[in-house]
């Protein structure tokens, strides 16, 4: 999905505040840009559109912060920023990524990641669920292998 309009980089230490404030307005971890040790955001026409990162923990990791502007949802840019994500994780030498979820469990089914028992994530997935993530009760776990795609 990057073309022309698009452009998927990591983002610039200046943009980071803006980052954080916006992950506070959705309501998602706001200290959270500083463990992602892979951040991206999906620019479109010099406009941040998108973001999203992972967080790793040896031969696995968390993505976390997908996020798409209101005026930008529906064209397939969190899809273009997991994927390339995907294709990051796999280039750092995990083998697993795993979320969190309240919303979005349809979309990332769709992406080939599979619900499982937040009890057989592994622990610092489960950390996070405890410790660092607002989410309802109902929230979904959820695991994608690298390695199988």
């Amino acid at each position: 999905m990057e073309t022309q309009d698009n452009r998927i980089r990591k983002p610039r230490p200046d943009e980071l505040p803006r980052l954080a404030a916006w992950l506070a307005e959705e309501k998602l971890v706001d200290d959270s840009l500083d463990t992602l040790d892979l951040l991206q955001v999906l620019e479109r026409q010099g406009e941040i559109a998108a973001m999203a990162g992972v967080e790793c923990h040896g031969d696995y990791g968390i993505l976390r912060s997908v996020l798409v502007r209101p005026a930008f949802r529906g064209q397939g840019l969190a899809q273009a920023l997991v994927k390339r994500l995907h294709a990051q994780s796999e280039q750092q030498g995990l083998r697993h990524l795993y979320l969190i979820t309240e919303h979005a469990a349809g979309f990332f089914e769709r992406l080939g990641y599979a619900r499982l028992p937040l009890e057989e994530t592994p622990e610092a997935v489960q950390a996070f669920r405890r410790q660092q993530c607002r989410c309802a009760p109902c929230a979904v776990a959820m695991h994608y292998s690298l390695t199988a795609h």
